[in-house]
């Protein structure tokens, strides 16, 4: 039997439901009918979510095992979470996504139960849109899509954290996710350091997700663009050269509809403007 360890680091959001009721899996047992497969999952709450919520999820969903980060923090819970994880295979979900078929599961089995040096160590998918996103929502989906596509190269491919799946042993050999990452970058860090390790991380369209991100207004929107490229400077991630990342950002946009280009465009532009802002004041201050 294959086993895979859904792990949700969350804050106790009601989106958490909208993923746990996504997720496929038998009641009883946990292993998806005649897939010779076996599902897990652990919900990681935050340490500071609020106790009606754990009780919520404890009572609704009998099948779902509870853990609490010691500290504050998105990479503290995924920590907490893989470390009682079972089986060989971990995927992190972030607890506003939605798992989209069991395929799925059944894709990372495939992937990652081989008996050769071709097995998959990590992968990961895209952000794909609700079809009621507003623009800023599908725009953000897209964005982050296209970093993911553009930042890849020879050497693997860079994952998003709302949905990363990572051999156990591999998970371990990385030594988990930075938890002095507050904010922003850590999974992107985690990667490179699969990298580093002679991981080549791939992209594998089965694992694409529902990503709602939270409502917000343009105010919001900067913010956490500013934020994010602040953060940026601080990672120092070995990404291709601008003309790799420029065709491959070519690549991925020859393959949205026009729908998808002008969402990414109207939200993109305004949102990198802000990041690369970030970036430039921060290098600058860290520079004196």
């Amino acid at each position: 039997m294959f086993t895979i360890t859904i792990v949700i680091p969350s804050l106790g959001r009601p989106s958490l439901d909208r993923l746990l009721r996504s997720i496929p899996r038998e009641r009883h047992g946990g292993a998806l009918t005649g897939e010779n497969l076996s599902i897990a999952v652990i919900v990681a709450f935050d340490a500071n979510a609020p106790e009606e919520r754990v009780a919520h999820v404890r009572s609704n969903w009998p099948d779902v095992q509870i853990v609490r980060a010691v500290a504050p923090g998105v990479n503290c819970a995924r920590n907490a979470g893989a470390e009682s994880a079972i089986g060989e295979v971990i995927w992190f979900l972030d607890d506003d996504v939605e798992v989209r078929s069991s395929e799925s599961l059944i894709a990372i089995r495939e992937s990652f139960f081989r008996g050769d040096d071709g097995a998959v160590t990590a992968a990961g998918g895209n952000y794909v849109s609700d079809p009621d996103s507003s623009i800023a929502e599908d725009g953000y989906n897209s964005l982050c899509s296209l970093w993911r596509h553009a930042s890849g190269d020879e050497r693997g491919e860079f994952l998003l954290g709302g949905t990363l799946a990572v051999r156990n042993s591999w998970w371990k050999q990385a030594g988990g996710f930075d938890e002095t990452i507050i904010y922003g970058g850590a999974e992107s860090s985690f990667v490179a350091r699969l990298r580093d390790l002679g991981a080549q991380p791939v992209y594998l369209s089965e694992l694409d997700v529902v990503h709602r991100p939270a409502a917000r207004g343009f105010e919001s929107w900067m913010n956490l663009a500013y934020r994010q490229g602040a953060q940026k400077t601080k990672d120092r991630l070995k990404v291709p050269s601008a003309s790799v990342r420029f065709a491959r950002s070519i690549d991925f946009l020859a393959k949205q509809s026009p729908t998808k280009i002008r969402s990414l465009f109207v939200f993109g532009l305004p949102f990198l403007v802000a990041s690369k802002t970030a970036q430039l004041f921060t290098k600058q201050r860290t520079s004196k």
